[in-house]
C-alpha cells in the first residue's frame, strides 16, 4: 500500500517556523522570514486508488486502508 501523505495546516507550518527562528530568549525579536505558498482548492470528497505491483499483483486502497468487499470506501470496490 502507498499512503496518501498528510497534509499539513498552514498554521501548524507558522508555528514550526516561528519556533525555529526563535529558539531562545536573544532570538525572540528576530524578522521572521517570508514564506511563498502556492494554494489549491480542497475538494471534499474521498480518496480511492488502484495499487499494481509486478509480484503482488493489484489492489485498490483508501488512503490509509486496503480495500475489500467488507471494507469499503464510497462504494469504490463494488464498482
Amino acid at each position: 500500500m502507498i499512503s496518501y501523505p498528510e497534509t499539513e495546516q498552514f498554521r501548524h507550518v507558522i508555528a514550526e517556523v516561528t519556533q525555529y527562528v526563535r529558539q531562545g530568549e536573544e532570538d525572540r525579536d528576530k524578522e521572521l522570514p517570508t514564506l511563498k505558498f502556492i494554494g489549491t482548492v480542497k475538494l471534499h470528497g474521498t480518496n480511492s486508488a488502484i495499487g499494481y505491483h509486478k509480484d503482488l499483483g493489484h489492489w485498490l486502497q483508501s488512503r490509509n486502508n486496503i480495500l475489500t468487499p467488507l471494507r469499503d470506501n464510497a462504494g469504490f470496490v463494488q464498482r
